[in-house]
């Protein structure tokens, strides 16, 4: 009510102003206590009889309205305890004058004071127009309400004209006084506003400037540099910074000057830097060396400036060591005058090339002298074509643009004395003096190329000798195996034909050996190639898993072959190559088991990023290998253990062999084993798809969809290779691992009966004859066929087979066609026990065929060769011909020209090159079509064969020769005879010998 806060009196409505509690708290005091004490003292309306008991007291209208007042003063001090209230003190207020106002004009009614109304009027109209903090809108409000409750009053008690003057008086006077009061607020608050404005102002400023001050403090304290203050007047130092004391420890230092504490500047240096500091205000960057207590020189790049400070004038100054930069600077300086001389007395002609104007910028000694100069000088700024030829040049230049650089090139650089020499040129391109050059170095390597040139005729010398005794070798073998196997066509008896067998074996061992050297050779001298060529994984697998049953049937071994579903069969690579390791890794499989079996596995290579790279396993029950000889085993002429030579043989060239034909093949061989258990070989080797190749499997296919078939073997993996075959050809298959579980589940399925049962013959407890035996004697409704598995040859058994009642059986390993053909024809035959069949292979072969006769002329310088193959035709309706050398076979040749010529390629007098070439060229020269020339070469290079082709020979057969070999090939060449026999004769006249 009588709040003088003027803080509100112009802020927004919506706002509420700072409680004035004091004044509420006054103002609620004398409301309760002003109308009481008025009554009593004044009206005898409270007399002191009534409230101390002694007088009746009686409630009236003057009481009520007095006890209502209070009731006003309470709610004013109400205010200043609820929150409420306290956020709503304006309303509160203006309702508590509102109501007393109303109630002082019913207690002056009754009581006929309108003096005292009256005034208290004016009086509260004033004090809320001068002293309140409120609004226009207030004061009118009030006003109104103190107006009409006056006239209210009057209607009553008859104002006087003074009252009613004194009434509106005091009403003009509470509003111009209020207008005044706001005015003055106005200026006061606006002075007050300016004032505190200033003040903030100030106060920001004073921040800012503690706050600079702050950060140039942390600044200079924290810098990485040496930072001082010294007064300019005396030199005293005013602040160092912590990178100062701790550069230069000198204590306490402030207050003192650097004389005091040994840091002057030498004396030239500070002369000058004062010089310039009365100048121009700053000295930058003056070096100074400064020795510390210990002696440690450091240098140290400073600059100083004129600045004031408390303003007083001063000296800053900023240092830097740079004792590191220094010691860099000098370390350079010592690499450039080692890389100078290195460049300077280097014996490798070295130069400088400014790639901008490609001009020299500088050459060494050794340069000078190798195009007979004296001085520098006479090179620089001159162009490198001055020197060079020009080819040689457009070399360079295409080198530089498309590398960047050249690295150990050979060129041939003219000498001083015009001869060529061969040099080594590398080239760099670096930044040199902030330009583009280029660093040349040229090595002589006159020396290297002779011993390059003396390597490669020693290489070509070791290759000619290894071909030489390639021949010289294998020609008497050619002889000696050729003949024993004439010999084996003879007569002979039963001791004969055991030393003849003991003598072709240990020829095909020696034969064997001298393949592996020579392979092993080919392979050193980087002769040895990886054909590419189209072939099938599974003939070639089972192939070569066939020429071992045999000898692993003789000692009682399982041997097995299984190629994963999801290996590729169709494949390009080297078959031959391929055939080779897994022979070597089978035969030594074999020769070092006793008891047990032997897989050969083939799936894809684990990782491979290729569909034809794959891995091949053989796994083995045999002596195994210690761990300490695993890797030793694939070098040359090594073994696991020297003691094996003397039992089981072996040169050790084996795995040799086989670990760089693998690493030809684009894969990698290792070996798993454990003593008295077994070794696992693995390999891997790359290969590329090919098309369907067509084989006397797939063109024979056909289904057994329907039929039901049991797979008798106590191995599991001949089970489940026996299984993959017939997967896709539709049958329902079923396994058993014994005689007694394949007897059980053929008698159970009576309903659902087998019509197809391959029988084991080898089995523990009941073995596969007696199982047929048994199943035949059950006298089932339906007989199934029956084919037995057998790891032994069981030709002399045949009558007892067919008495148990076998439809046929096969030799382990088996092949898909040897499995398929005899199922296809007794299922359309539907024989039983008539036929038992034999597995191809076993059959003999016929040796003479249904051919034309023709022309033969075999060229040999070796007397027995020419017998041996004498001997091999001698059965053939052929006529042959021999010839010692390639003169007379050629003067035989043109004489009466041959359908088919074997010959040999390393002879006497004329080789065998020489001599096709001269048969090539007679034949050109008369119109002849050519006759086939057969190479007959005992060297292990492909270079040789390539050789023998080029001159004109049509194919080409190794030594040592066999006699199918020659059959097939005359076999071939008769097919065409009948159309060169008719050349022959329309030419016989023209034709003349060489010469």
């Amino acid at each position: 009510m009588l709040s003088i806060d003027t803080s509100c009196a112009h802020s927004d409505p919506n706002e509420d102003p700072q409680l004035p509690g004091s004044l509420l708290l006054t103002a609620g005091i004398l409301i309760v206590l002003a109308e009481p004490v008025w009554l009593l003292i004044d009206k005898q309306q409270l007399s002191i009889a009534m409230l101390e008991g002694f007088k009746p007291f009686h409630f009236s209208v003057l009481l009520i309205f007095s006890l209502f007042n209070a009731l006003l003063g309470v709610a004013l001090l109400s205010i200043l305890h609820f929150r409420w209230l306290q956020l709503r003190w304006r309303t509160v207020t203006w309702l508590v004058w509102t109501s007393l106002i109303l109630s002082c004009a019913v207690t002056a009614r009754q009581t006929g004071d309108v003096d005292a109304f009256t005034e208290l009027l004016i009086c509260l109209l004033v004090v809320n127009a001068m002293l309140c903090d409120c609004s226009p809108r207030w004061l009118g409000s009030l006003s109104a309400i103190s107006i009409a409750s006056f006239a209210w009053l009057a209607l009553t008690r008859h104002a006087t004209p003074m009252e009613w003057f004194t009434v509106l008086v005091g009403v003009l006077v509470a509003h111009c006084g209020q207008e005044m009061s706001i005015r003055k607020r106005h200026e006061a608050a606006a002075a007050r506003a300016d004032l505190e404005a200033k003040m903030v102002e100030l106060d920001a400023a004073e921040r800012r400037a503690s706050q600079n001050e702050q950060n140039l403090k942390r600044i200079i304290e924290f810098a990485p540099d040496v930072i001082a203050v010294n007064r300019y007047s005396d030199g005293r130092f005013m602040l160092v910074n912590r990178e100062f004391e701790k550069s230069f420890e000198p204590g306490n230092i402030l207050g003192h000057t650097p004389v005091d504490k040994n840091l002057k500047m030498p004396r030239s240096v500070l002369r000058g830097v004062m010089e310039e500091l009365v100048q121009t205000g700053i000295a930058r960057d003056v070096e100074f060396s400064y020795r510390k207590h210990d002696g440690t020189p450091e240098h140290y790049l400073v600059s100083c400036i004129l600045s004031e400070l408390n303003f007083e004038k001063c000296v800053i100054t900023f240092g830097r060591n740079i004792s590191a930069i220094k010691e860099i600077e000098e370390k350079l300086r010592e690499r450039e005058a080692m890389m100078r001389k290195i460049f300077d007395d280097s014996s490798d002609p070295m130069t400088v090339v400014d790639a901008a104007s490609n001009t020299f910028v500088n050459v060494n000694q050794a340069y000078l002298r190798f195009h007979g100069l004296t001085s520098k000088q006479s090179l620089l700024g001159q162009r490198p074509s001055g020197f060079l030829p020009r080819e040689t040049l457009r070399r360079i230049d295409e080198l530089l643009k498309r590398d960047g650089q050249i690295l150990n090139r050979e060129f041939e650089f003219p000498d001083k004395d015009g001869n060529l020499v061969p040099m080594l040129l590398s080239v760099l391109r670096m930044e040199l003096a902030g330009g583009l050059h280029y660093v040349t170095t040229a090595r002589d390597i006159t020396a290297l190329v002779r011993a390059r040139e003396a390597a490669l005729a020693a290489s070509q010398a070791k290759s000619e000798f290894l071909s030489s005794m390639s021949h010289e070798i294998r020609t008497p073998m050619n002889a000696v195996l050729g003949m024993a196997d004439l010999l084996a066509d003879t007569e002979l008896s039963d001791e004969q034909r055991r030393y003849l067998n003991i003598m072709v074996a240990n020829g095909n061992v020696l034969l064997d050996l001298i393949n592996s050297i020579l392979d092993l050779a080919k392979i050193e001298a980087g002769r040895m190639r990886i054909e590419k060529t189209a072939f099938d994984l599974t003939d070639l697998v089972e192939k070569t898993i066939f020429t071992f049953g045999i000898r692993a049937h003789g000692k009682g071994l399982e041997l097995a072959a299984r190629i994963e579903p999801d290996v590729p069969t169709h494949l390009t690579g080297d078959p031959l190559r391929l055939r080779q390791v897994l022979t070597n890794l089978l035969g030594n499989a074999v020769k070092f088991t006793e008891i047990g079996e032997i897989v050969l596995e083939v799936r894809k290579s684990p990782g491979c990023i290729g569909p034809g790279d794959l891995m091949f396993t053989v796994a083995d029950t045999g002596i195994g290998i210690p761990p300490d000889k695993l890797e030793q085993i694939f070098s040359s002429f090594e073994q696991a253990d020297s003691s094996t030579t003397r039992k089981y043989g072996g040169s050790g060239l084996g795995l040799a062999i086989a670990k760089r034909l693998t690493e030809l093949m684009g894969g990698q061989i290792s070996v798993e084993s454990e003593l008295g258990k077994g070794s696992r070989f693995s390999f891997t080797a790359q290969f590329g798809l090919a098309p369907q190749i067509p084989s006397s499997v797939t063109e024979g296919r056909f289904s057994l969809a329907g039929y039901r078939l049991l797979v008798v073997d106590d191995h599991q993996i001949n089970r489940l290779i026996v299984r993959e075959m017939i997967a896709d050809y539709g049958a329902e298959i079923d396994e058993a691992e014994s005689g007694e579980q394949a007897l059980k589940a053929v008698i159970e399925a009576v309903d659902h009966p087998y019509q197809i049962i391959l029988l084991d013959m080898h089995m523990p407890r009941m073995d596969g004859l007696e199982v047929a035996r048994q199943i035949r004697a059950a006298h089932l409704p339906i007989e199934p066929l029956i084919m037995m598995l057998s790891s032994d040859d069981v030709k002399p058994q045949i009558e007892a087979l067919k008495e148990v009642g076998l439809d046929a059986y096969l030799i382990k390993p088996i092949t898909r066609k040897e499995l398929f053909e005899p199922i296809r024809r007794l299922l359309a035959e539907g024989n039983r026990g008539d036929i038992i069949d034999i597995p191809e292979g076993q059959a003999s072969e016929t040796s003479t065929r249904n051919t034309e006769m023709i022309r033969i002329l075999v060229v040999d310088d070796s007397l027995d060769n020419r017998l041996l193959i004498q001997g091999y035709l001698r059965r053939e309706p052929h006529q042959v011909d021999f010839a010692e050398n390639g003169r007379v076979a050629v003067d035989k040749f043109v004489a009466q020209p041959y359908d088919l010529v074997f010959m040999d390629m390393q002879m006497p007098e004329l080789d065998g090159l020489d001599a096709t070439r001269m048969i090539r060229g007679w034949e050109k020269k008369h119109g002849m079509r050519p006759s086939s020339i057969i190479a007959l070469t005992a060297s292990v290079f492909d270079d040789d064969v390539k050789r023998a082709l080029a001159a004109g020979c049509s194919a080409h057969i190794g030594k040592p020769l066999t006699k199918q070999v020659m059959l097939d090939a005359i076999h071939t060449v008769s097919c065409s005879v009948d159309a060169r026999a008719q050349e022959i004769a329309d030419h016989s006249d023209a034709l003349r010998p060489f010469g």
